[in-house]
C-alpha cells in the first residue's frame, strides 16, 4: 500500500531523475518504502529486498533482482550527488 501511494503520486518522477538512473531510482524508492514498513539496517534491508531472502514483495514489484548492502550504500552515494538537483526540482 505504501509503494502504491508513492507510485500513485508519481513520487519517482518528482525528483526529475536522469534517464540512465533506473536502478538507482528503484533502489531509492525501495529503501524509502522499506524504511516506512520496517526500519532496519542496510544489511537487513538488502536481505528483505533480495529475491532469495525477501521478507516482502517489494523487491519483486520494483524488479530489483539480487540486492546486497553494497548496492544500497552505492545508491546512497549516488543520491548525495543528486541532492542539489533534487532540491531544485522539488522547490519548483
Amino acid at each position: 500500500m505504501i509503494l502504491a501511494l508513492a507510485l500513485g503520486v508519481n513520487f519517482p518522477a518528482h525528483a526529475d531523475w536522469p534517464t540512465d538512473s533506473h536502478v538507482n531510482v528503484a533502489l531509492c524508492t525501495a529503501m524509502i518504502v522499506a524504511r516506512l514498513i520496517d526500519p532496519a539496517s542496510k544489511l537487513a534491508t538488502a536481505r528483505g529486498l533480495d529475491d532469495e531472502t525477501a521478507s516482502t514483495s517489494l523487491g519483486q514489484v520494483l524488479d530489483l533482482g539480487e540486492v546486497d548492502e553494497r548496492e544500497l550504500y552505492a545508491t546512497l552515494d549516488w543520491l548525495v550527488g543528486q541532492q542539489a538537483r533534487i532540491e531544485k526540482a522539488l522547490a519548483r
